[in-house]
């Protein structure tokens, strides 16, 4: 019994020193990122490159984003295995660079498909889904977009950047 108690205690503790670090799943053998990344760690990503370039940006809502959006810093908290995820993250980056967005004004954390693994980012931004898209502008948290926009990303941007 003690021997069980010691080999499962191992287990865990391996377990934990792995979980910021990229991996990849032997199921499907999906690359899972985990941890601080920038945008060049998911764009060639097929599901980024395919949902990136299908979504078309609203004109109209572009003009009203591009006079508000000054200033504004977005932190994006997805996980690459996720669908939602899949799917949001390259249209938020599409609006990006729709309204020319400085790189630097985007922080994007991915987390584990196991909650528990990514136990501090959970505390730290108060997750319980994701993609979460979050909206800050001089430090001060303006809102979020949580799993998918209630309109359009666009028109719930304006809605959290110019109230």
């Amino acid at each position: 019994m003690n021997i069980l108690l010691k080999i499962t205690c191992i287990f865990f503790l391996l377990g934990s020193e792995i979980a910021y670090s990229d991996k990849i799943t032997p199921k499907v053998k999906e690359i899972i990122l985990i941890g601080d990344k920038n945008r060049t760690d998911i764009e060639n990503f097929n599901w980024f490159k395919k949902n990136y370039a299908a979504y078309k940006t609203n004109q109209e809502a572009l003009k009203a984003l591009q006079k508000v959006s000054k200033n504004i810093k977005v932190t994006i908290i997805m996980g690459t295995w996720c669908h939602d995820s899949q799917r949001e993250t390259p249209k938020a980056y599409r609006i990006f660079d729709d309204l020319d967005f400085e790189d630097d004004n985007v922080k994007l954390i991915t987390v584990d498909h196991k909650p528990l693994r990514d136990k501090e980012v959970i505390k730290k931004y108060g997750l319980k889904n994701i993609p979460v898209f979050i909206f800050s502008k001089e430090g001060k948290e303006l809102g979020r977009i949580i799993e998918k926009p209630t309109e359009t990303f666009e028109k719930d941007m304006i809605k959290i950047i110019n109230p």
